[in-house]
């Protein structure tokens, strides 16, 4: 059942990051060099703290900081808990992995032109993540009796 949860899991993530989501069409015929230029934030915070202050001076539709920040930080939450789940491993162990799909999931929305790079996203995806493994790792687990 959890493999098929994985499965499903990916499915959507797959349709969220590549299919919805709004593409750039203003940039879709510029080089890629142009579009990943454009559609590119290595600044730690910069985005994430544009949409705090959208939110708190009530500068932009709160629907979209919203979203932005909370969609980020629980997109990769069922990864996590699957990914636990399955392999029976722990937080640390599974850390490096999950980083690595989430920014490969980052350079691909780029290089097919269905979104941006944004260090932001990987830094909320990935407080999700860490999240999740700190509350797996306060679950205690069963004593068995006999």
């Amino acid at each position: 059942m959890l493999w098929f949860l994985l499965n499903l899991y990916i499915a959507a993530l797959i349709y969220i990051s590549f299919v919805m989501r709004s593409s750039h069409l203003y940039m879709m015929n510029a080089p890629l060099s142009e579009y990943v230029r454009a559609m590119t934030n290595l600044v730690p915070f910069s985005t994430i703290t544009a949409y705090v202050r959208a939110l708190i001076g009530h500068k932009m539709n709160l629907n979209i900081p919203i979203i932005n920040l909370l969609g980020n930080t629980v997109l990769y939450m069922p990864f996590a808990y699957l990914l636990q789940s399955i392999t029976g491993k722990r937080g640390k162990q599974l850390l490096p992995l999950t980083l690595s799909v989430i920014v490969l999931v980052e350079i691909l929305q780029v290089i097919t032109r269905s979104g941006s790079f944004d260090i932001d996203d990987i830094i909320l995806n990935l407080f999700g993540v860490i999240l999740i493994f700190y509350a797996f790792s306060l679950r205690k687990p069963k004593i068995k009796t006999e």
